[in-house]
Order: structure tokens, then sequence, then C-alpha cells
């Protein structure tokens, strides 16, 4: 019997550090009967070593693809998936790792129950802050997913059967920085029909290195360089979002003085903010409240900054 394959495809950038267990982890997972599995590394011009890395520790059980720049996660997935020849592609980030060895499996028994694209669920299980954070987050996209809106996960763990990606083009390669290039995927492949669903079991863990400072400098980027394309290609969507609340090209002077007088504060705002995430003793909800507010703010600034540009 010919057996089926499915291509799981890690992008991966500086990511010598975080990649090993991804790629472990996805070489033990389980397959339902008639399918073998294809790991594509993708190294998009990492300054770590993590080509040579991959190479060294998983030799012949992985194909490792190296981009000599650093061309961003869009081009990324695309030649990870155009190298493959599957009939089902999984993307996965390069800093997550499957929850249980059956995951995998989960994603293609959806498919093979007739789903063409299997989202799965992304956790954290670092038992602090961040982790209820994120669990948060997660409980959201969810609930958001099942009352229609299913652009509202990221691409970090999710299937797809490989006749969608030729037809949609794949990603659009405009989003060279951080942001918005998964919920543009997912909205395209919505407007040919795809049949989206969530599969809580093929769960990923995330290992993020959290900090408020660094989830302000991702919403700055994302606000100066990759919304204003986003809004562009969806402008209704967009606007009920909460960044095109928080975006200064769709809600003028008010917003646009808010993140002059702040940009200034945000690097203090942040180290501050992420004292007050270690302290025990603060209350949950005010620790949410800063991360939102002063993220927020970042996002804010960064659109500023995307007028400036143009």
């Amino acid at each position: 019997m010919k057996l089926q394959t499915v291509d799981i495809v890690i992008p991966a950038h500086n990511a010598r550090n975080a990649i090993q267990k991804t790629v472990q982890s996805t070489l033990m997972q389980k397959l339902p009967a008639g399918w073998k599995k294809n790991v594509i590394i993708v190294d998009d011009g990492s300054s770590d070593d993590t080509a040579r890395y991959c190479r060294s520790l998983f030799q012949e059980r992985v194909r490792l693809i190296s981009h000599e720049k650093n061309r961003g996660r869009s081009a990324s997935r695309n030649t990870g998936w155009q190298a493959g020849s599957g009939s089902c592609v999984v993307f996965l980030d390069a800093d997550c790792e499957w929850a249980t060895t059956d995951a995998l499996r989960a994603h293609l028994e959806r498919i093979e129950s007739g789903a063409d694209v299997s989202v799965g669920g992304v956790n954290v299980h670092d038992g602090g802050f961040w982790a209820r954070y994120q669990g948060l987050l997660q409980s959201a996209r969810e609930k958001a997913f099942n009352s229609g809106n299913l652009a509202t996960y990221g691409s970090a763990n999710f299937a797809i059967r490989r006749v969608f990606l030729p037809k949609t083009g794949g990603f659009d390669e405009g989003y060279r920085h951080y942001g918005f290039e998964d919920r543009d995927f997912f909205l395209r492949l919505m407007s040919i029909g795809c049949d989206m669903v969530f599969c809580p079991e093929a769960a990923v863990v995330h290992r993020p290195a959290s900090s408020l400072k660094d989830i302000c400098r991702k919403m700055k980027e994302a606000g100066e360089f990759s919304s204003s394309r986003f809004q562009a290609f969806h402008p209704e969507y967009y606007a009920r979002t909460s960044y095109g609340r928080f975006d200064c090209r769709l809600r003028g002077f008010p917003y646009k003085a808010l993140a002059v007088l702040s940009e200034p504060l945000l690097p203090g705002l942040a180290e501050l903010g992420d004292k007050m995430i270690g302290l025990t003793a603060l209350p949950f909800r005010v620790k949410w409240a800063c991360v939102k507010t002063v993220s927020g703010l970042a996002y804010l600034a960064g659109t500023r900054r995307g007028i400036q540009q143009r």
C-alpha cells in the first residue's frame, strides 16, 4: 500500500536554543495508518548557527533548507511547503513542541474526516503569569473561532490540504516583519470556501521567552510595518479588531497625540511592567491590565511611525 505523506514545515530564524525539542517531539509523533512524515526545516538566514546545529543533530531524519538572507516567516513557510510533495502540510513554529505524541495524528484524522484545515491549540505550561495570560488568549480565540471568526488563530500550529496552498498562492511574502501574515492567509482561505475546524487534541506547547519588553517590540513592529498592508487588503475586518481601534491612521488626532506623548515612555513602562509581573502579591488582573495597556500603546506608536514613513 502506498503511504500518504504529511510534510511538517518548521520555519526557523535564530532558533538554535529552542528547535531541538520541537523537532524531537515531531519525530516522535504517531500517525494514522497509511501515513508517513517528512520534516522540513527552513533556516531563514540565521546568525546563530541554526542550520549546522540541526544538520549535526538530526542528520538524515529531516530535510534542511537554508535562506542565505533573512526573508521573513511568510517566505520561509512558502519555501517549506513548495519543497514538499505531501497531500497534507503541517506548519509548526520552531519554539513549539507537541503536547502529546498523538497530536499530529489528531490533525490528520480531522483532514481524513473531510476538513480542509485543522487548527490546533497553542498552550504555555510554565505555571506563572504568562501561562495564565496565554491561557486566557487561547480561550478567547477558541470562543471567537466557534462564533465564526476563523482567522482568529495564528499559524504556529495548523494542518492544511496541499491543494489549497497553490490556490491561494501561499503566504503573502509582502509581510516581512512581525504580525498579520497568518490572519491574511486564513482570510484568503475563507474567501475560497475552505472548511476550517479547531482541533483541541492537536495542541502544542509554546516555549516563549515572554516579557512585556519583548511583546512591546513585536507590537511596535507590527504597527509600523505589517498593519498597513493588512488594513489595505482587509479594511472592514481590520477596523473591527482591537488593532484597528489602536491605529493612528483610522483614529485621527487624539490617538496621534497619545502616541507622541507615550512613545518616549515605553521602555520605562515595559521595564516597570516586567517588575510588576514578577511580584507574586500583585493580583493577576492588575498585571493583565498593565500588559494590555502598555502593549497597546506600543502598537499605537508603531502605527504612527508607519504614517511618518509613507
